[in-house]
């Protein structure tokens, strides 16, 4: 087991943070994780992050940085399956996260062969898929659902996803005919507001974008 310290920032390095169990993250206000190697989840397992803080838009919420996952992983997201695809879920509570995606893979939500079950409540979560993958949502060969909606606090969630290569910002990879299902909901208050903003670019490979929500560039999975 990884000790961390209370406060501060702990820093994993290149290795991935692998979450092997049913597992409840909370990041102290203004403390954060940061690793280049990924958060990967096991098959058939949650993970759950929250974060102590009360400000908007992640200025005083704890934070978890993820860079540099391998190929065919999300930055935050489940296990490569083989034959059989692997189910994960991940459940974005409160936190200022900001994540990066392998190639193929998506910044967070689903790897390669994998199918992911994300919420995404009173957070603010910045994702930037890999080459082809979606920013929030699914990989090539992986399939997702996606829900951005506030939920139980007094704040409303703050999302800013990119994508290249073909992928949705928002939605599906490129070339997958896997299905995926993007749910956005607005504030449940009349003062407050749901923060969504979705990029999808060109790259040397791809000289159309995927949509900024939505289908991936040549995706023929369901899309709801």
């Amino acid at each position: 087991m990884t000790s961390m310290p209370v406060d501060g920032i702990y820093d994993f390095g290149s290795t991935p943070v692998k979450i092997s169990g049913n597992v409840k993250l909370v990041l102290c206000a203004g403390c954060g994780i940061t690793t280049s190697g990924g958060v990967v989840v096991a098959n058939g397992k949650t993970l759950d992050v929250y974060s102590g803080g009360s400000t908007k838009y992640g200025k005083n919420y704890g934070y978890l940085i993820v860079t540099g996952a391998p190929d065919g992983y999300a930055g935050i997201g489940g296990e490569i399956g083989d034959n059989n695809y692997n189910s994960v879920n991940i459940n974005i509570h409160t936190g200022f996260i900001e994540t990066h995606g392998g190639n193929n893979a998506s910044g967070i939500g689903a790897s390669r062969k994998c199918n992911c079950n994300l919420n995404i409540y009173t957070a603010t979560v910045i994702a930037y898929s890999g080459l082809g993958g979606a920013g929030i949502g699914s990989a090539v060969d992986g399939s997702c659902t996606v829900t951005i909606k506030r939920y139980g606090s007094s704040f409303d969630p703050y999302v800013d996803a990119y994508a290249t290569g073909g992928g949705a910002a928002i939605g599906q990879a490129s070339n997958t005919k896997s299905s995926t299902k993007v749910y956005i909901y607005g504030s449940e208050t009349p003062f407050g507001e749901t923060k969504v903003f979705a990029t999808a670019a060109a790259s040397h490979d791809f000289i159309y974008p995927g949509t900024a929500i939505g289908g991936g560039t040549y995706s023929k999975g369901d899309l709801i």
